[in-house]
């Protein structure tokens, strides 16, 4: 249990270490695809960018059955998260 505990403390870390990284590079959108839990973190740092006011990004939660907007080119382009969840699944062995 205290193994699993510092393993998700160096995890997150090591996630949020990367946003700050790639907010800095100017990356404009960010997404973290957790393929066990079947679940899509979308991270727009556009929004941080546009909006002085906070220092923290809009974020969206996604299943692996939505169809996920791509937020910098104004939603005008979706990703469908079942097709790529299949895609996955047959090619599973290979992302072990």
């Amino acid at each position: 249990m205290i193994l699993m505990l510092i393993l998700l403390k160096f995890l997150i870390f090591k996630m949020l270490l990367k946003l700050y990284k790639y907010y800095n590079a100017g990356v404009r959108e960010y997404w973290i695809i957790d393929p066990k839990k079947r679940k899509v973190i979308v991270y727009d740092l556009e929004a941080m960018r546009s909006d002085e006011e906070t220092d923290r990004p809009d974020i969206s939660l996604y299943g692996f059955e939505d169809m996920i907007p791509v937020l910098i080119w104004d939603g005008e382009f979706e990703v469908n998260m079942k097709e790529v969840s299949d895609f996955m699944k047959r090619y599973e062995r290979l992302i072990k």
